[in-house]
């Protein structure tokens, strides 16, 4: 299995604003897996009062990737790598 990771920042048409907060673009992070027979992708945002931003989304699934890249099959579930 192979994992790729992308971090993308997107504008928004209208600022989007909150209690003290004004976000003005959305950081994704998008996880694409594959084998010789699938490919199937996902796509994840931080959770703001968490502290998540994209940039640590990205980090902690890059974490997590050796032990992804060896599923063999894919009908393992993830909850499994915890």
């Amino acid at each position: 299995m192979k994992m790729s990771v992308a971090l993308d920042e997107w504008p928004l048409h209208e600022p989007f604003v909150i209690a003290g907060s004004t976000m003005t673009s959305i950081t994704t992070v998008t996880v694409t897996l594959e084998d010789d027979r699938a490919r199937g992708w996902g796509e994840a945002l931080g959770v703001d009062y968490l502290g998540e931003r994209g940039e640590s989304v990205r980090d902690e699934t890059e974490a997590g990737r050796a032990a992804i890249e060896a599923l063999v099959d894919p009908g393992t579930q993830f909850d499994e790598l915890d």
